[in-house]
């Protein structure tokens, strides 16, 4: 099951996305081998990257990116407006700390950045930074629309790694979870106590959710969604699939090169070729001098 599951409350009052993804990260992982640590961050990142995205009116590619100076330095999380992900990390492995470690312990002192960028318009750019304050990702994410939107937002975001094959060998990965926003407010309109007050109980109700709700495969989005808020005027518009797809390819790496000058690219060759590897998807692409000139054209 990888979705995305909009929904609105309270005469859409405050709306909603649930999300669950769990093959889009066998996927991943099929191309890129990384740490049980690095990949449940990694599947964490994908759901609430999916979240947001969905929730801002665009036409492009949302980006989450974390940098930090601890043992986990970079991570990247693309989403496209036809629900394609993608996500790569750089690590020390010989620094991840063991078990179950807050958003700090694994990126050190850093920042959690969101970026909706359109090809289609210049203007239409989206940009957010905050720091990485809190134990965890949801709640960097939740300070962020707090101090630099002024949104009530809220979000319980789940991963889990559970042993899979024949002899439980490897570990399956799955994150998710829900995200409760204000509407925006029109201009110059203050929060009446009545909002307010919706807002606290709908907020209580969400932080009952249980991670073992999330991943009960018996219990439809539907009816978890159903199960929180059935009191407060419920509606669930159609859902939305997610998949996994990396945007890489041989043209767009010869481009890359083509950037480089033919002094630059000579320095990159290494036993007459140049390798270039994608860092979402692992796959190597290679060059010698022919194919270079016959692909990026002749200086």
């Amino acid at each position: 099951m990888n979705l995305i599951l909009p929904f609105v409350i309270d005469g859409a009052l405050f709306k909603g996305r649930y999300v669950k993804i769990d093959s889009v990260m066998d996927e991943l992982l099929a191309r890129r081998s990384y740490p049980p640590l690095v990949a449940q961050i990694l599947a964490e990142s994908i759901a609430l990257a999916c979240m947001l995205a969905d929730s801002i009116k665009y036409k492009g590619t949302f980006t989450l990116q974390i940098q930090g100076n601890g043992p986990v330095s970079l991570l990247v999380t693309d989403v496209t407006d036809s629900y394609e992900v993608r996500a790569y990390a750089q690590y020390d492995e010989d620094k991840l700390p063991e078990g179950v470690k807050s958003i700090r312990e694994i990126f050190g002192e850093g920042t959690l950045s969101f970026i909706a960028d359109s090809p289609y318009s210049e203007t239409e750019r989206y940009q957010g930074v905050v720091a990485l304050e809190g134990d965890t990702l949801a709640q960097c994410a939740v300070k962020y629309f707090g101090q630099s939107e002024q949104l009530l937002t809220q979000i319980m975001l789940f991963s889990e790694a559970v042993p899979s094959g024949e002899q439980g060998d490897t570990l399956h990965y799955a994150a998710g979870g829900v995200m409760l926003q204000k509407m925006p407010e029109k201009k110059n309109m203050l929060l009446t106590d009545n909002t307010i007050d919706k807002w606290e109980e709908a907020d209580i109700l969400l932080k009952t959710l249980k991670k073992e709700e999330l991943f009960d495969a018996k219990l439809l989005p539907e009816k978890l969604l159903f199960r929180l808020f059935h009191e407060h005027d419920l509606t669930i518009f159609p859902k939305k699939d997610i998949v996994f797809k990396c945007r890489c390819s041989r043209k767009k790496v010869a481009e890359m090169l083509g950037q480089f000058s033919k002094e630059e690219r000579a320095s990159l060759y290494k036993d007459g070729e140049i390798s270039v590897t994608c860092q979402f998807c692992g796959k190597e692409y290679k060059f010698k001098e022919e194919d270079f000139e016959k692909t990026a054209g002749k200086e």
